[in-house]
């Protein structure tokens, strides 16, 4: 007899007794986080819950749980159960920083969407229990609740331009591959404070090629943000979201182009672009097979206002709020810790970063994540973009405008509807030249307001050189500028049309540094057809299935495609190329400034459509002539 003493046995088989594993803490996270929750957490977007556990007494235990969470502070609970098991031993008690920087040291939940809605959950450990035999651990009698918020944000609205260009001897085509676009959209989703992407493709031919960044300035990504700023422009006049953000991407088969944005916009302003490089470097740190992705929204990061921290790293030193030293995601306490939810599809596994070996995005530094700092700018400027319509902004007065307008007037662009003349020079201030480079007549377009106190201005005369007006240039100097290169921008305007204008002179510091003439009237163009891709183009191991190349030609009043050539090249004469996907409704451009009477389209840039539309725009930059297509069948292109 042992007078109702338990057997010494029984304490291991029953499993521990209350007390032996106690709660240090929960965590709910998607993207960077701090015990105290001071992150915000962005609704429908993939969270996950960890849950922080010590071993005050006994031997190693290895444990699975459950917690319960609530959508209201007494209401039916929903519970869910944990993604893997944790090991818990005593010599990690007390050591939450310790368990919070390894993945493997916390029981993890994944919420569903259901309970990611707008709105407060109440999340509370409600069981645990022994990973080798399922026995019910006993958990204290107390617990604490842990009460989170989520809150709406704007969807994150891009347009991937891949600029194909051609190198190599025989030339093959470079464009960026479905792995570098796949990877991008999934890095923006993971690591943006948005539940939702919205992204759509474009591949164009671009007007530059390697090698790029040339010691005479040109070729380089400000060149390349000049032909995506036409685009976008012909894009809004089309009809198309005018909350898009655009992002040229360069591939790097035949050289590396270094990327920067046009403008970092004090207020919002979706007008700013951006582009940059993409490929498979590891850069040292990065193995998922494509570095386009961080890449991407360190430059998308400055079109949304972002700075360069300066973390030491390389990148100048333009923030000065930036709160954490040597661009860390957090002090040295470790307080913030990154956290990737993963992406199976994509073989990205779920991820812990712990704050001070990572770094944001807007630094260069290796490592790099979101951090809260970058993560709420960017909320907070994607929520006042979200506030605008798709379309032109309407007046003040009318009915269900006024939400739009109100956006609107915060913005560094004003949207405005018209006749319009729209403008695409480089400057280099530093060597005081400049190009014009893309001169388009427009409907629709974001206007910026006048800079009068630019050192460029913009001059418009007649056909025998009278003047008719002068207009402010408004300067978009060149974000990722490297120390000891040369200072250089974008001016992207437009001007009212006048009949008599025919003449445009760029001024900079009161020195016309390039002239436009338009030349004779565009020529009558017709007969658009479908012909083979080009065979660089097909034979392209980067570009896709070369059934997915379409290529259209048509035909120009006055000569074959030789003397269209030359008639284009002496008079200014250049052709945009747009699709509709809804029977015209909006126009989507995939060629600007081509010289010659073709161009090679992707079908697979219209995935959802039927049919689509093709027109062509030949332009000597103040007057159009235009051919448009009947609706073709995309499965038969």
């Amino acid at each position: 007899m042992n007078n109702g003493v338990p057997h010494p046995k029984k304490k291991t088989t029953l499993g521990p007794v209350a007390g032996e594993v106690s709660l240090d803490g929960i965590e709910v996270t998607q993207v960077i986080q701090d015990m105290n929750h001071t992150v915000p957490l962005i609704a429908n977007k993939r969270t996950v819950v960890r849950v922080y556990l010590s071993r005050p007494a006994g031997a190693s235990l290895t444990v699975r749980g459950e917690i319960a969470v609530r959508t209201t502070p007494n209401g039916p609970a929903q519970t869910i159960p944990s993604l893997d098991t944790v090991l818990l031993k005593a010599e990690q008690n007390g050591k939450l920083r310790l368990k919070r920087e390894s993945l493997s040291l916390s029981l993890n939940f994944r919420l569903p969407e259901s309970l990611t809605r707008p709105g407060r959950i109440f999340i509370r450990l409600s069981g645990l229990k022994k990973a080798t035999t399922g026995a019910v651990v006993p958990l204290p009698k107390t617990l604490p609740e842990v009460a989170v918020e989520f809150q709406t944000s704007a969807p994150l609205r891009v347009r991937l331009v891949r600029l194909r260009y051609q190198s190599g001897n025989p030339p093959v085509s470079r464009v960026a591959t479905a792995q570098d676009l796949a990877l991008i959209k999934s890095w923006l989703l993971r690591a943006y404070p948005v539940s939702q992407v919205i992204a759509a493709e474009v591949t164009v031919d671009a007007n530059i090629g390697p090698p790029f960044d040339r010691d005479d300035g040109t070729n380089d990504c400000n060149e390349a943000n000049a032909q995506i700023s036409a685009l976008r422009n012909l894009d809004i006049s089309g009809g198309m979201d005018k909350r898009t953000h655009y992002y040229g991407l360069v591939a790097d088969g035949g050289g590396f182009m270094r990327g920067c944005a046009n403008l970092i916009p004090a207020s919002p302003n979706p007008a700013a672009v951006a582009s940059g490089p993409c490929g498979p470097d590891d850069f040292g740190w990065d193995t998922d097979g494509s570095y386009g992705d961080w890449y991407t929204g360190h430059e998308l990061g400055h079109t949304f206002g972002r700075k360069h921290i300066g973390s030491g790293c390389g990148e100048t030193n333009d923030d000065p709020l930036y709160p954490f030293p040597k661009g860390q995601l957090s002090k040295a306490d470790g307080a913030f810790v990154g956290f990737d939810v993963g992406d199976t599809a994509l073989g990205r596994p779920m991820t812990v970063m712990p704050g001070v070996a990572w770094h944001d995005v807007m630094s260069y530094c290796t490592n790099q994540w979101m951090s809260s700092y970058t993560f709420k700018g960017l909320l907070k400027r994607l929520q006042a973009e979200g506030q605008l319509s798709a379309g032109p902004t309407p007046a003040g007065d009318e009915a269900g405008s006024t939400t739009d307008a109100a956006a609107a007037a915060e913005m560094e662009v004003q949207m405005d509807s018209g006749s319009f003349i729209n403008i695409v020079a480089t400057v280099n201030l530093t060597r005081g030249t400049g190009k014009i480079m893309y001169v388009n007549p427009v409907a629709n377009i974001l206007l910026p307001a006048p800079d009068e106190a630019s050192r460029a201005l913009l001059r418009v005369r007649t056909a025998d050189g009278q003047l008719i007006q002068e207009y402010p240039a408004v300067i978009k100097l060149n974000s990722c500028i490297e120390p000891g290169r040369d200072e250089k921008g974008v001016v992207d305007m437009a001007i009212p049309y006048e009949s008599s204008m025919r003449v445009l002179e760029l001024v900079l510091d009161g020195n016309v540094i390039d002239t436009y003439r338009a030349g004779a009237p565009p020529p009558e163009i017709g007969n658009i057809r479908r012909q083979p891709a080009a065979e660089a183009l097909s034979d392209a191991a980067d570009t896709g299935a070369a059934s997915d190349l379409v290529s259209f030609q048509w035909d120009v009043a006055g000569g074959g495609a030789a003397d269209a050539l030359a008639d284009a090249e002496s008079s200014n004469v250049s052709y945009n190329v747009q699709v509709s996907a809804d029977g015209g409704n909006t126009w989507q451009t995939v060629a600007v400034g081509r010289k010659t009477p073709d161009a090679t389209i992707d079908r697979t840039q219209f995935p959802d459509a039927s049919h689509i539309i093709v027109r062509v725009i030949a332009t000597n930059g103040f007057d159009n002539s235009v051919a448009t297509t009947d609706a073709m069948p995309v499965n038969s292109l």
